[in-house]
């Protein structure tokens, strides 16, 4: 996906930063910091042992979302905040993430200024976070999220963690924390993030193996692999979309960083498997889907808008965004709304 993004044009139209200008007391390095996945998991059905339980007003129903907070997260919030200006930016709908920013940080004490959906680029199905709406030098902005194809614009910005839905033995956080703290003092974070995850190499090898088989196609004609390179470069991605509880699929392609977090098994290595081999059967973790394509409601969204947390993006249009699939059937409302989040 990230190899066919289209050429990076001007921001859209109505596309205005929020953020106000860096002043003297303003760290020299701004930390985005994606939600759902990345610092928590949560779901609209009842989850075991939740962490936090809270409404959300969405659909002109109000929804009980029950959370799991990644371990490490409260710790790393405090950490980040004394050495960066953090950042939250999530594709999820803005009444879902306030509900949860609120509780994650009420005072916002640790997260300075919030992005929501409304904020993201639409490409092919998928919700792209341009960094450059944020109105900093991008070679002091550092994102981590998840979903890679999220900041496929910036790659070299990015720094991926593994999605997280219930491990209490992660310590993705804390890896990712002694990796921030090498980026101190230095004028352009980019190439720290290049030599350590490498994902511009990656994404260049990828996209010449693409090339290879593309090639190989057009001479055989399309059999399965040709088909399915295809369907899963040229088309709108539907598979990036909130992946179905365990449905067996066989991957023939290269995919794109952000792809494979959603294949692989939930805590696999991203800087292992970011780049795809073929013929890889894998069970798509249990995931979220939200399918309905109503906004939150009017009401909850402008109060949200006033102050509060964000909203996970519990699917592709629904309120649980995630940068993955906008592209989705619209169902009962029940259905629609089941699961708010899983990007």
């Amino acid at each position: 996906f990230i190899g066919t993004l289209p050429p990076l044009g001007p921001l859209p139209h109505g596309f205005i930063s929020t953020m106000p200008d860096r002043t003297e007391s303003t760290p020299a390095i701004t930390l985005v910091l994606d939600i759902d996945e990345t610092l928590v998991h949560c779901a609209t059905r009842p989850l075991e042992s939740p962490d936090i339980i809270f409404p959300v007003e969405y659909n002109n129903e109000t929804w009980e979302v029950y959370g799991r907070i990644r371990p490490g997260m409260h710790e790393f919030l405090e950490k980040t905040s004394a050495k960066f200006e953090v950042i939250t930016f999530t594709a999820s709908q803005e009444c879902y993430a306030e509900a949860l920013l609120k509780i994650i940080d009420p005072e916002k004490k640790y997260i300075k200024h919030r992005y929501y959906r409304d904020s993201c680029i639409p490409v092919f199905g998928n919700y792209i976070k341009d960094l450059r709406i944020l109105n900093r030098d991008l070679s002091k902005v550092v994102i981590i999220d998840n979903s890679p194809q999220a900041f496929g614009y910036q790659i070299s910005n990015g720094v991926p963690i593994d999605s997280w839905y219930d491990d209490k033995s992660d310590r993705e956080l804390s890896k990712v924390m002694s990796f921030l703290e090498t980026l101190e003092g230095v004028e352009d974070v980019r190439p720290r993030i290049d030599e350590q995850y490498r994902l511009q190499e990656r994404l260049s090898k990828a996209l010449a193996q693409l090339a290879s088989h593309q090639q190989i196609s057009s001479m055989n004609g399309l059999g399965a692999l040709g088909t399915t390179l295809d369907a899963s470069f040229v088309a709108s991605t539907p598979s990036l979309a909130a992946p179905v509880a365990s449905t067996s699929t066989t991957v023939d392609v290269v995919e794109d960083l952000s792809a494979l977090q959603e294949i692989v098994p939930d805590h696999a290595n991203v800087n292992d498997t970011s780049m795809m081999i073929y013929e890889i059967e894998f069970e798509k973790p249990p995931s979220p889907s939200d399918e309905d394509e109503n906004e939150c409601d009017e009401k909850s969204t402008s109060r949200m808008r006033r102050g509060g947390p964000e909203v996970t993006n519990a699917g592709s249009s629904g309120i649980k965004g995630g940068s993955q699939g906008m592209t989705m059937t619209t169902r009962s409302s029940l259905d629609a709304t089941r699961h708010l989040v899983s990007l």
